[in-house]
């Protein structure tokens, strides 16, 4: 960074106590850049179920966001995907599981395949 500054100051031919302000001016900023502010923990789901149980409350509340966030979709289209699916006879539920959730369990596969 002071090579930088060093540049600008033939170019523009800044005085010595300029270059000195800006030199400083740009270690604190430095600094500062390198401080990052506390990041708030965001929490995803409030429910305190998992697996099947937590599939089956999810799709019950009424939070959108949280459905948006954890299946990626309105719940009218997931409820649609898992119709098809089951319709097809691509899934179908199972004593520990139903095709909801197994389409929930699945989505995360899908989305991380398609940003690789």
């Amino acid at each position: 960074m002071e090579d930088n500054i060093l540049e600008i100051s033939e170019t523009i031919q800044i005085g010595v106590p300029a270059l000195q302000k800006i030199s400083i001016l740009t270690t604190l900023h430095d600094e500062i850049s390198e401080q990052q502010e506390p990041k708030i923990r965001i929490v995803k789901h409030i429910l305190i179920l998992s697996g099947q149980a937590y599939t089956a409350e999810l799709l019950e509340c009424n939070n959108e966001e949280g459905i948006l966030e954890d299946l990626h979709m309105p719940i009218e289209t997931f409820l649609t995907l898992c119709k098809a699916v089951r319709s097809q006879n691509f899934l179908y539920d199972t004593r520990y599981k139903t095709v909801e959730h197994q389409v929930h369990i699945f989505i995360p596969v899908v989305i991380v395949g398609h940003h690789v």
